[in-house]
């Protein structure tokens, strides 16, 4: 009968744990992935439905539009499109985007 050499033997070993250790390193990569893109669409969309509430509470306008000696301030970014605030005066603001 064939004896296997020690370095045969290391060599099945070690191809075996790889088999078993990629497997479990590329599913806890892939759902670090997929845990990363669901936080960041949960963060888009809060700040579509925010930006969505506040055009219905109060007039928005166009930032082009406004004349006042304030600069508008950035309140949030939804992908392409942004949201300002523009100070009055101490007690009052308007929105433009």
């Amino acid at each position: 009968m064939h004896k296997w050499s020690r370095n045969a033997l290391a060599c099945i070993f070690l191809l075996i744990a790889i088999a078993i250790a990629m497997p479990v390193i590329v599913y806890m990569q892939a759902r670090a992935v997929f845990h990363a893109a669901g936080v960041n669409d949960g963060r888009i969309q809060q700040r579509q439905e925010i930006a969505a509430i506040i055009e219905k509470a109060v007039l928005v306008s166009n930032c082009r539009n406004t004349s006042t000696d304030a600069a508008p301030i950035e309140l949030l970014t939804v992908k392409a499109q942004s949201l300002y605030l523009v100070p009055i005066d101490r007690n009052i603001v308007a929105f433009c985007k």
